[in-house]
């Protein structure tokens, strides 16, 4: 009797895992299929209009002579006019290697060590998450 129950327990959770799995494949390949039928221009066609505002806000890198003094030459990042209004698309070849550096230091300092997403970091986080209840990991 007791083994009973246990074996009726087992493949109803199976089935429900199972039930569950195939929604959601399903619903994956439904909005992988939308995506792909909404969206076909490619991401160098959609990056210069997205976040377009009507005046575009200014981007400075300094190149200092003297770092201590605070000493330098502050260069302007420049923004070019796309379909009516102006951005702050710059191309990737054309951001200064500076502000590469700056960005990378504040936010990533191994990006370029693990080609975008650190598991290490991921998982630490997740980790913390659930060790501690708090999210104060990362990027805070």
């Amino acid at each position: 009797m007791q083994k009973d129950k246990k074996t009726i327990f087992r493949r109803t959770l199976w089935i429900i895992l199972a039930v569950v799995l195939w929604i959601s494949l399903f619903v994956g390949l439904c909005v992988g299929v939308y995506l792909t039928l909404t969206f076909s221009a490619s991401a160098e066609t959609l990056l210069p209009t997205l976040g377009a505002r009507e005046r575009s806000p200014q981007f400075y890198v300094y190149d200092f002579s003297d770092r201590t003094n605070r000493m330098g030459e502050r260069q302007v990042v420049t923004s070019e006019v796309w379909s009516g209004r102006q951005t702050s698309y710059v191309p990737y070849e054309e951001i200064p290697q500076a502000m590469l550096d700056a960005v990378v230091a504040i936010e990533d300092k191994r990006f370029f060590e693990h080609r975008g997403v650190d598991w290490y970091r991921t998982l630490a986080a997740i980790g913390n998450y659930l060790l501690h209840g708090d999210g104060h990991f990362g990027g805070h």
